[in-house]
C-alpha cells in the first residue's frame, strides 16, 4: 500500500460510511490498510489494553515468584471484584475469568447438571468447539438429547 493509495481508500470509506470506525482504529495497532475480518478468532487489543499488557509482563519478569505468588493473585481477585460490581454478581465469588470464550463455552456446558432427559441446543453456525463439545456430552451424558438448530442462511 502507497500513502496515497490508504489516502484514497479512506475518503472513499468515509464517502460511504461517515467516520464509522475510523477513529476506534487508530487505537488498534493494526498496519495501514489492514482490514481485519476475523476479530473474534484473531483480533488485536486497543492499545491500552496492549499497554497495560506490557505493563504486566515487565512486573512479572522484575519479580516472578513475588508475581505469580502475590500480585497475580491480588490483580486477579480485583478484577473480579470489579466485574461482580458491573455486572450485579452478588459476590466475587460468582464471577469466573477464563482465557477465551471456547474454554468458557466448554466449562459451562460441561458443569450443567443436565438431567435425564435434558436438551441441549446450538445453532447450525456455532463454532466447531461448540459443536464438538455438543457431541461429547451426547455421548457421556446419559438421556442428554442434542439439537442442531438450522439457521435459514448458509453460512461458510
Amino acid at each position: 500500500w502507497t500513502a496515497s493509495a490508504l489516502e484514497m481508500e479512506e475518503r472513499l470509506a468515509r464517502e460511504q460510511f461517515g467516520d464509522l470506525g475510523l477513529e476506534v482504529r487508530k487505537q488498534f495497532l493494526l498496519a495501514p490498510g489492514f482490514r481485519n475480518f476475523n476479530h473474534g478468532s484473531y483480533g488485536t487489543m486497543p492499545r491500552p489494553v496492549w499497554e497495560a499488557q506490557l505493563k504486566y509482563q515487565e512486573q512479572a519478569e522484575a519479580r516472578p515468584d513475588k508475581w505469580f505468588r502475590e500480585d497475580y493473585l491480588e490483580l486477579l481477585e480485583s478484577a473480579r471484584a470489579a466485574i461482580a460490581l458491573y455486572v450485579n454478581a452478588p459476590s466475587k465469588t460468582d464471577v469466573v475469568l477464563v482465557e477465551n470464550a471456547s474454554g468458557g463455552c466448554n466449562a459451562v456446558m460441561r458443569s450443567l447438571d443436565w438431567g435425564d432427559g435434558g436438551v441441549l441446543m446450538y445453532l447450525s453456525s456455532a463454532y466447531g468447539m461448540v459443536k464438538n463439545t455438543a457431541k461429547y456430552l451426547s455421548e457421556s451424558v446419559p438421556g442428554l438429547k442434542t439439537v442442531e438448530v438450522q439457521l435459514g442462511v448458509d453460512f461458510p
